[in-house]
């Protein structure tokens, strides 16, 4: 391989290029892109997806927070189904703040309560 041919990758994979879109400026697969960046020690670029998915996470975040939308409307507004919205919040430890002062709660009292029975018993 050249050494511009070198440089015209390397120059596509710091613009932030998918393997894909590097193979088709370069006019090879993206099964030689992906041989290439390995063989270099280069981890891939994020993809469109990866990058839309995570700006969706952060939004949900903002959202979650603000305490303003129900669980429907975020979905709506996201484009996701509620099983989406479940399994993202859980993986990102998202949770309405109002729930976990209700759950902090809840626990403090079980928990206080266990003492004080401990303590009455003989």
């Amino acid at each position: 391989m050249g050494y511009e041919v070198l440089l015209r990758r390397m120059k596509l994979y710091r613009e932030g290029k998918t393997d894909r879109e590097i193979a088709e400026a370069e006019g090879t697969s993206a099964c030689a892109i992906v041989r290439w960046r390995r063989r270099l020690g280069i981890p891939p670029n994020p993809g469109k997806r990866e990058l839309e998915r995570k700006q969706k996470i952060e939004t949900l975040r903002a959202m979650v927070e603000s305490e303003i939308y129900p669980p429907n409307v975020i979905c709506v507004k996201l484009g996701i189904s509620k099983s989406t919205l479940r399994r993202w919040m859980r993986s990102n430890n998202i949770e309405y703040p109002t729930l976990r002062l209700i759950r902090e709660t809840v626990a403090w009292w079980k928990q206080h309560k266990l003492k004080k029975g401990a303590s009455n018993v003989p």
